[in-house]
C-alpha cells in the first residue's frame, strides 16, 4: 500500500516517473542505505525545513558522489528491487520511490529558498509541475526583495611616506584633507600620528637634553643638536600660530625646543620662572612652557589659566657620578634600578603629588 501510494504521488506531481528493475543483492549492497537516507529525511522534514534542507544535501551528495557513479538510472526514477534467490526468484519484492531531487527541491521551497529549488528541481525530469512553481515563487522574491546595493568602498590612508620622513604636519593634513571619505577613521589616525609625534618628541629631546651642557664647550657645535632639531621640525604644535607668544625660561630645554620648532608663533624668554610666570599673569604671553609640575602648581594660583593636556617633551632627572669611579657608578645604578622596580620612586612621586612626573623605563648598563 505504502509504495503504490509513493508511486501515485509521482504520478500527480510531475508525470510519469521511470522504474527501474535491480537485483536484491546489488540494492542490498550498494542503493539501500542511499534509499534509506532519503525516506528519513522525508519522513521528519516538514518539522524543521531548513535543518532538513541541509540533511537532504548532505545526502544528495553522497548520493552523487558513491551511487551515480555506478547506478545512475536508479536517480528520480522508482526502484523495482527484484528477488534472486529461491522460488519467487525474478520476481518484483519491493517498488520504492527514489526522488531525492524532487524531495529536496520540496524542502527548499518550505524553507524559504526558492532559487536552491529550482537549481534542485532542474535535475528531476518528472517534477516539472513543482519546478513551474519555484520559479514562480524565486520571481517574486527578486521583486520582493532586490539585491543590496553595495556600499563604495571605504577610503584608506598609509602614513607610512610622513612617517618616514618625520613628517608629522604632513600627515595630519592628509588626513584632515579626506576627512569626509575617512569618517571615524579619521579621528583614530589623528589621535594615532599625535601620539606617535609626541613619542618621537620624547626621545629627540631626551637627547637633546644630554646635549645642553655641553653648549659652552670649545669644542661643541651646532651640528651636534641639529639632526635632532631637524626630526621634531614636522612634530605640530596648537599653539604655533601667527599672533601667538608663548614664554619660557632662556636656554631651558624648552627654550631651545621651542625657538626650532614653532615657526609662527613668538617665544618670550626670561630668566627665571618666576618671570616666566609674572609675564602670563599679567596677559603679555599666550601660554608659558615648563615642567609640568611647575605648571600645575602655577595653574592653581594663577585665576584664568590651565595645564594644557599632554607634553611635548620630557626633562629626564638622574644621578651623577665622576669620572674614574666604576664601583660608584655600578652602586649608583643598581640602587636607582632597584628604586623603580621596587616601585619606590612611584609611590614617591604620588606622595609628593608631582603631576606629570613618571618613572623612568629601565635603562641598561
Amino acid at each position: 500500500m505504502i509504495a503504490a501510494l509513493s508511486v501515485l504521488t509521482a504520478l500527480l506531481l510531475g508525470g510519469q516517473a521511470a522504474e527501474e528493475r535491480i537485483d536484491d543483492t546489488e540494492y542490498d549492497k550498494s542503493v539501500s542505505v542511499h534509499v534509506k537516507a532519503v525516506a528519513a529525511v522525508e519522513k521528519a522534514w516538514r518539522k524543521d525545513p531548513a535543518a532538513a534542507l541541509k540533511a537532504i544535501e548532505a545526502a544528495i551528495k553522497a548520493i552523487e558522489e558513491e551511487l551515480a557513479p555506478r547506478h545512475p538510472r536508479l536517480i528520480e526514477a522508482t526502484i523495482a528491487v527484484r528477488v534472486t534467490r529461491g522460488i519467487d526468484k525474478g520476481e518484483v519484492k519491493d517498488r520504492l520511490a527514489f526522488f531525492p531531487y524532487r524531495l529536496a527541491g520540496e524542502i527548499a521551497l518550505a524553507a524559504g529558498e526558492p532559487e536552491r529549488a529550482v537549481a534542485l528541481l532542474q535535475k528531476s525530469p518528472s517534477s516539472a509541475a513543482l519546478l513551474a512553481d519555484a520559479r514562480k515563487a524565486a520571481a517574486a522574491k527578486d521583486k520582493k526583495d532586490p539585491p543590496p546595493v553595495t556600499p563604495p568602498a571605504k577610503a584608506t590612508f598609509d602614513p607610512r611616506p610622513f612617517l618616514d620622513k618625520k613628517d608629522y604636519i604632513g600627515a595630519l593634513d592628509a588626513v584632515r584633507a579626506q576627512r569626509a571619505a575617512l569618517g571615524a577613521e579619521a579621528d583614530k589616525l589623528t589621535d594615532d600620528l599625535r601620539r606617535e609625534a609626541t613619542k618621537h618628541q620624547q626621545g629627540a629631546v631626551a637627547t637633546l637634553a644630554g646635549l645642553l651642557p655641553r653648549l659652552d664647550q670649545p669644542d661643541f657645535r651646532k651640528e651636534h643638536v641639529q639632526p635632532c632639531l631637524q626630526s621634531c621640525a614636522r612634530i605640530p604644535a596648537d599653539l604655533d600660530r601667527p599672533g601667538r607668544t608663548v614664554g619660557t625660561i632662556a636656554r631651558s630645554v624648552q627654550d631651545v625646543w621651542l625657538r626650532q620648532n614653532f615657526r609662527n608663533a613668538t617665544i618670550i624668554s626670561v630668566g627665571t620662572g618666576a618671570s616666566m610666570l609674572q609675564l602670563l599673569k599679567e596677559g603679555k604671553v599666550d601660554a608659558v612652557a615648563s615642567q609640568t609640575l611647575t605648571l600645575a602648581n602655577a595653574a592653581k594660583a594663577i585665576p584664568g589659566s590651565r595645564l594644557m593636556e599632554g607634553s611635548f617633551l620630557d626633562s629626564s632627572i638622574g644621578l651623577a657620578v665622576p669620572r674614574g669611579r666604576p664601583a660608584g657608578h655600578a652602586y649608583a645604578y643598581e640602587f636607582i634600578e632597584d628604586m623603580k622596580a621596587s616601585g619606590a620612586v612611584r609611590e614617591a612621586l604620588g606622595r609628593a603629588n608631582a603631576t606629570g612626573a613618571r618613572v623612568a623605563e629601565p635603562r641598561a648598563k
